[in-house]
């Protein structure tokens, strides 16, 4: 195969381009009470690329494909929430955070009356929050 006439090939050809490292993203709280609605909001920036489908675990066994979802937590401990995105382009990305979930306090009173309208009446705790 000949060059044509008159044309130009270049030897080593350099190709520059500008990509925007796309990252997902979301927040949360860093701690929250067991069975209380817990707000997840994706928070990936919208340069570099739009995201076409959410995937979340909450690390309690519950998914959600909501762009924002909420979430109860009914067992105490610290959880692994992963968010995995799918761009238009097709790339798979995730983010990993953790939360810490409380347990809900148990409060032990005894009451001292009379019991009457318009009367006082004293509340005692019986909770000990002394290490054992």
């Amino acid at each position: 195969m000949e060059k044509p006439l008159g044309a130009t090939c270049a030897t080593d050809e350099e190709i520059l381009t500008n990509f925007d490292i796309f990252s997902p993203d979301f927040t949360l709280p860093t701690e929250a009470c067991i069975n209380t609605d817990v707000q997840f909001t994706d928070s990936s920036p919208r340069n570099g690329g739009s995201i076409k489908t959410w995937n979340w675990n909450f690390g309690d066994g519950f998914t959600s494909t909501q762009q924002n979802p909420k979430h109860k937590f009914t067992t105490p401990g610290v959880k692994t929430i992963i968010l995995n995105v799918t761009t238009a382009i097709g790339c798979n990305l995730s983010v990993t955070k953790t939360i810490n979930v409380l347990a809900a306090p148990k409060s032990q009173f005894t009451a001292i009356g009379p019991f009457c309208i318009n009367s006082t009446i004293q509340f005692n705790n019986q909770k000990c929050f002394c290490k054992q």
